[in-house]
This record gives structure tokens, C-alpha cells and sequence, in this order.
């Protein structure tokens, strides 16, 4: 599996939270909050850029999300990183861990990571 940067890490995350989100029956309402500002305004304003592959099946995703719960209020926030919050580190490094392939300490997710696309760059670097 190929490496991935924090930034791709995190876009990862935000895409696995989708799946976390998509397993609890019922759920009116969420917030993912996220510590990586480029990741945000990545998803919020989609350009050429790297890991815009994941970005891509962030929109889908959360496309996907909307059109089975269209009722959702779905909420991505920033928190401060290194700031004492509760949970923050160890998140962060159950995302890298996890955007690396190892098997969460969590349940598994739905998206197998596997299926994750490949950008066009890691291609012609192989």
C-alpha cells in the first residue's frame, strides 16, 4: 500500500467518519471535528491539487451520505491541534495508522482501504 502523507491522512479520516456516521441506525445529526485546516478548505473548495483523488471521493461520499439520509445535519469543524483536547493525539494517530493499513483498534471500517483510489502522481512515480 502506498504511503500517505498527514494531509491524505486526514482525508481519509473525514471519509472513514462517513462510514462511522452510516452505521448508526437513525442518527439526526454529526459533527467531525478535524484539526487540519488544509484538509477543510480542501473538501470546501475542490482544486487541482495533491491528493485531490481523495478529495474526489470525499464529494462522492458524502453525495452517497446525503441521498440516504436526507434528513442528516452533517457538521466538519476545526479544533485546535496540540491544544490539550481530550482524545486529539490518539485520533490523530489511529488515522495515520489506519490510512496505512493497519487494522484499527476500532471496529473495521466499511470502506475497505483497499478500494481507496490511487492519485495519477503515485502512478507514474511507480
Amino acid at each position: 500500500m502506498e504511503e500517505h502523507t498527514v494531509f491524505e491522512a486526514e482525508l481519509i479520516s473525514l471519509i472513514l467518519g462517513f462510514d462511522l456516521i452510516r452505521s448508526v441506525p437513525r442518527l439526526c445529526s454529526a459533527t467531525i471535528l478535524i484539526d487540519n485546516q488544509a484538509a477543510i478548505r480542501a473538501v470546501a473548495r475542490p482544486r487541482p491539487q495533491p491528493g485531490q483523488h481523495l478529495v474526489r471521493l470525499f464529494h462522492c461520499t458524502l453525495d452517497a451520505l446525503r441521498h440516504q439520509r436526507c434528513t442528516l445535519k452533517l457538521c466538519i469543524a476545526w479544533v485546535p491541534g496540540q491544544q490539550d483536547i481530550e482524545g486529539n493525539e490518539a485520533a490523530d494517530e489511529e488515522a495515520k495508522r489506519t490510512a496505512q493499513g493497519d487494522s484499527s483498534a476500532f471496529s473495521k471500517p466499511l470502506l475497505p482501504l483497499q478500494d481507496l483510489p490511487t492519485s495519477v502522481a503515485a502512478l507514474k512515480a511507480a
